[in-house]
């Protein structure tokens, strides 16, 4: 299951404070943020062409909320999009987290053959316990 971290001490952190008396959108637009970099793995960087079609039609509220969240010191500009000022501190990145899916299925795979294993023996054992009796 796909999941973010958020530290519990954003609400009272000063940037984000500073972010949410301004204006609360931007907020939004910062958690929002850090959730897609998580779904899609880009490590910390929101591109361009993704805001423009959360905020299609938009753009001067696009700019107005990226501008405060750059002044905040949430994100940095960087390219052709922002990147999320300390998310790899909070998040794993790319690399990490296709480290951990491999070992997972690794994992899964040898369990599922070691319980057909388990299976094929109990059901040999039964089928030659029946023969006996």
């Amino acid at each position: 299951m796909p999941w973010v971290k958020i530290d519990d001490g954003i609400v009272d952190n000063l940037k984000t404070l500073k972010v949410w008396a301004q204006d609360p959108e931007a907020f939004a637009l910062d958690v929002r943020g850090i959730a897609y970099c998580a779904k899609q793995l880009t490590d910390g960087f929101v591109p361009d062409e993704i805001l423009a079609l959360w905020y299609a039609g938009k753009d001067q509220r696009l700019a107005a909320l990226t501008d405060l969240l750059v002044a905040a010191g949430r994100w940095e500009r960087g390219g052709d999009g922002f990147h999320i000022h300390d998310y790899l501190e909070y998040n794993p990145s790319k690399a990490k987290v296709l480290e951990m899916r491999a070992k997972r299925s690794k994992s899964g795979k040898n369990g599922g053959e070691a319980s057909g294993r388990t299976r094929r023996e109990i059901a040999e054992e039964s089928l030659q316990e029946a023969r006996h009796d």
